[in-house]
């Protein structure tokens, strides 16, 4: 979920994650093959608040001119009930994970499933997934901020253990896989690892609760976005848009950046596309009925030329040079399916 900044003098985490890991209390925790981790938190994380607020390039309101009609729909789509969930096209360069609220994670197409953690008891729904870079290996995080780590993705911290202003709605890889960035819904940032904090919302009061974040290309930026589609841009991320100020049929519920970081997507949950800066458009479900909301996109990995979406009943809809290759649709869990994340082959 393969989804606004500026900087702070300061970052008070650093002394403690320093000494923690001289302690190898920060240390990732060692797991059996095919073994789901054990959530480690870190309880000296600190609060969305404690890190400050840089200063906004944009404010929820802002906006620029949008690019697509969210109710224009692409010839691709596909719905959530015309698919076999158990179809797989053959020859896709691609492939795709999508998680749901119990830390369930499917393969489809060249994805692979490194770990799942259906069938423990959590003290909270999965809310989100970021993968590491290689694409080897992902984390998992939970409405408290709990983390969890497959395959290759290593434990920096987490949220878990500690009370939050508002819980967590996303979480997101650094370029070096190394670090992430975790943003809760007032828009406070918590970096771990070599995630780097240049500002937040988390001490300014919000229209709309923000959604998700996606991070630049650099990893020296990154953008929030509310439920409103406001735009807020930190470090080198620089604002393209937003739907802040413009009506929208039904709120946004994810983002996605381009692969330059020049530009990024924004999805409503009735499958509206909203594109800005160079984020061309591909199709839509903003015009047709859905069962479920839409919940989650991901770009096609080599660049710009598709995107998938997915609902919250695991259906998926594919636009531009995106392949279907299977879903969960009549197979998720209570909660339902919360994001999707593609994969190279």
């Amino acid at each position: 979920m393969t989804r606004t900044r500026l900087r702070p003098t300061i970052r008070p985490v650093t002394a403690l994650v320093a000494a923690l890991a001289l302690a190898g209390a920060l240390t990732a925790v060692p797991r059996a093959a095919n073994a789901a981790p054990r959530p480690v938190r870190n309880p000296f994380a600190a609060s969305p608040r404690s890190q400050g607020v840089g200063p906004l390039s944009v404010g929820p309101h802002s906006v620029g001119p949008h690019s697509v009609d969210p109710h224009n729909v692409g010839p691709h789509n596909v719905g959530p009930h015309n698919v076999d969930p158990h179809n797989v096209v053959t020859g896709s360069s691609w492939g795709y994970l999508i998680v749901d609220t119990a830390g369930g994670v499917d393969a489809f197409g060249l994805a692979k499933s490194y770990g799942t953690l259906r069938g423990r008891q959590l003290a909270g729904p999965i809310l989100a997934m970021t993968q590491t870079p290689d694409r080897k290996g992902y984390w998992l995080v939970g409405n408290d901020g709990g983390v969890f780590s497959f395959g290759d993705a290593a434990f920096y911290g987490s949220t878990g253990a500690i009370h939050l202003n508002k819980t967590i709605t996303g979480i997101e890889s650094t370029p070096t896989g190394k670090g992430y960035w975790l943003v809760a819904g007032d828009g406070g940032i918590f970096a771990f690892g070599d995630a780097k904090f240049y500002g937040s919302t988390g001490g300014i009061h919000l229209n709309k609760r923000i959604v998700d974040m996606a991070a630049t290309p650099s990893g020296k930026g990154y953008w929030l976005v509310a439920r409103d589609g406001g735009i807020f841009a930190f470090g080198d991320a620089k604002y393209y848009g937003s739907t802040g100020a413009k009506k929208l049929n039904q709120p946004i519920v994810a983002m996605q950046e381009t692969v330059n970081g020049t530009g990024y997507w924004l999805v409503a949950a009735d499958g509206g596309i909203f594109g800005f800066g160079d984020a061309p458009f591909h199709g839509s479900t903003g015009g047709i009925h859905l069962v479920q909301p839409i919940v989650g996109m991901a770009r096609v990995p080599s660049g710009d030329t598709g995107y998938w979406m997915v609902a919250n009943d695991g259906g998926v809809f594919s636009f531009g040079s995106a392949q279907f290759e299977g879903s969960t649709a009549g197979h998720t869990v209570p909660g339902g399916v919360v994001g999707i994340a593609a994969v190279n082959g």
